[in-house]
């Protein structure tokens, strides 16, 4: 017989092993300590367990706020979702309700579910959940079961020796480093002025260094590209299960025309193939028409979805009077509700 508990330390080990073996990076209950610094969210998870045996986990975050409290899973970390043995849909189902039966006992808002790619578990969201809105969102990968570089149309394939050859001619080179110095270095003279520059969310730094010191050399990769002794350029990649993820690539302002970044894609397809993953993913975009998709397209890429599933747990209607800025301002990083269901200032 299954039963699940809610709780906020890491209180079994047995939870971290089954992590390792049937869920997402984003599943470890070792990634609490992101949120610690953070004021407002509190890290929880559902553990379920058939007698002793961990059979499932599913972490979330209840955010407080003046607003209105609300349930997410997970911020900043992307996919989130329940883990469970087997991809057990009876697991997966009871989790969600004692997950929602929290949400009622708190009087949360809303919760919200952003699923994991290559799930074929949605029905289980929404049968169990019975949501109130449906939030599809694109991702691209790679199917790795054979050589990528034949989805590749010819002038794609000569486009990429060119740019490889570009980039080795400019002296870029590759190095993994593991140290919270070299991280440091990206974050604040590559990563944040490059996201300032096209106007994307920056990930607080926790994010990132909690990612490298858990996982580091284990399920998460950090591999620069250097010029000399300069950082230009890093890949933060994750070993999934099923696939090797693409959570962060950012090449420097100064450096996109030395091809860093197509030198550090065609490495980790690569490394995911050499590896026996089933999939590239490079997750999603800001939209389906952007430079960034046709990039991405250009590797042969194809496109799924994932989805954010939104369950109304309390009346939302005086949190549905605020402006969309007020829930902008008041939510940073968490998603709510589509922007559709707020007054616009003026």
């Amino acid at each position: 017989m299954i039963k699940n508990k809610i709780a906020e330390e890491l209180e079994d080990d047995a939870l971290n092993e089954f992590v390792s073996k049937y869920g997402l990076v984003q599943h470890s209950p070792k990634l609490k300590t992101i949120f610690e610094g953070f004021n407002s969210y509190l890290y929880k998870y559902v553990a379920c367990y058939n007698g002793q045996e961990v059979v499932g986990i599913l972490p979330f975050i209840h955010y407080k706020n003046d607003l209105g409290d609300v349930v997410h899973s997970l911020p900043y970390l992307g996919y989130g979702g329940g883990c469970t043995i087997d991809d057990d849909n009876e697991i997966l189902s009871s989790m969600l309700l004692t997950l929602m039966e929290y949400c009622q006992q708190k009087q949360i808002l809303l919760l919200t579910i952003c699923t994991p790619p290559f799930s074929k578990q949605l029905n289980v969201y929404t049968e169990t959940l019975q949501p109130d809105y449906i939030k599809d969102n694109f991702y691209q990968y790679i199917p790795l079961r054979s050589d990528f570089l034949t989805l590749m149309n010819s002038k794609n394939r000569n486009n990429l020796k060119r740019n490889l050859k570009h980039a080795e001619s400019t002296g870029i080179y590759l190095n993994q480093d593991n140290s919270e110095e070299m991280l440091k270095v990206w974050y604040e003279t590559i990563y944040k002025p490059r996201l300032e520059t096209t106007g994307g969310a920056i990930y607080p730094f926790e994010v990132f260094n909690h990612l490298r010191h858990f996982f580091g050399g284990d399920r998460v990769v950090v591999q620069y590209a250097m010029l000399d002794d300069t950082i230009v350029g890093a890949s933060i990649l994750l070993k999934q299960n099923k696939s090797l993820d693409n959570f962060m690539r950012v090449v420097g302002n100064d450096y996109m025309h030395t091809q860093a970044g197509v030198m550090l894609d065609y490495w980790s397809i690569q490394y995911a193939q050499s590896q026996g993953y089933e999939y590239y993913n490079w997750q999603s975009c800001d939209r389906v028409d952007s430079p960034i998709f046709k990039y991405k397209e250009n590797w042969g890429s194809k496109v799924d979805k994932h989805f954010y599933i939104t369950k109304t747990i309390n009346s939302i209607e005086e949190f549905k009077r605020s402006s969309l800025d007020e829930i902008i301002e008041n939510y940073k990083g968490i998603y709510v509700l589509p922007y559709s269901e707020f007054k616009k200032k003026g």
